[in-house]
């Protein structure tokens, strides 16, 4: 064997290992300049108005419902509705839809104003508010989602109602508007925007919902 052959092995070997510190230690000490433009790019520029229904995507937990509740209240639509109704196996004895529900009409909401559509996902989400719009001959919506939810929810609402004359609006709770300052500096921050971003891909590659189209 060439003498110099476990030499050149040694190099391979150190490279192997010392590639992926080397390339961690570049993204995590770079994020704070990279990271902030990932975050921002999901936000949606609100965008607020008089309506037929306001629409509570479910998830993100209560804020979203609160914020809903409060459009509500405000006289922004006369129906509220809420996504999230189809129970998964995680939780197979509630929903998201039940609780918001639960909580509207403990906040003094007509149980009458509501109506709950039985989803589990961003894109059921866009088919069933498509089709009770359509069926009901609404003219304007207003969505409610936090801000790292906003691109690919107006996306598949806006993409699931092409065609239609229908005006999408959106409304996030007043603390989830736009991606956080120092975004990076905490690790739930930075997963939900990894998360969102992965998600995104899928919807590109499953239902072709290009992310570029997303700035609609």
């Amino acid at each position: 064997m060439n003498s110099r052959t476990p030499h050149r092995w040694r190099w391979f070997v150190l490279g192997l290992v010392s590639g992926p510190i080397l390339a961690a230690a570049i993204f995590v000490g770079t994020a704070r300049w990279w990271f902030p433009v990932l975050g921002t790019s999901l936000a949606m520029t609100p965008c607020e108005g008089q309506t037929d229904v306001i629409v509570v995507l479910g998830g993100g937990g209560p804020e979203r419902a609160v914020h809903g509740i409060q459009l509500y209240r405000q006289g922004v639509a006369p129906k509220l509705w809420f996504t999230g109704d189809r129970p998964v196996p995680e939780m197979p004895s509630f929903t998201d839809g039940q609780l918001a529900r639960d909580l509207a009409v403990r906040e003094g909401v007509p149980a009458g104003d509501i109506y709950l559509l039985k989803t589990t996902s961003t894109w059921e989400d866009g088919q069933q508010i498509a089709a009770g719009v359509k069926q009901q001959g609404l003219r304007r919506i207003v969505i409610v989602t936090n801000w790292y939810h906003s691109r690919r929810a107006l996306a598949v609402i806006r993409k699931q109602l092409a065609g239609e004359s229908v005006e999408v609006f959106y409304s996030p709770p007043p603390t989830s508007v736009r991606c956080p300052d120092r975004c990076w500096s905490r690790d739930e921050w930075m997963i939900m925007i990894v998360n969102e971003w992965i998600k995104i891909g899928v919807y590109w590659v499953k239902y072709g919902l290009s992310p570029w189209a997303m700035s609609l």
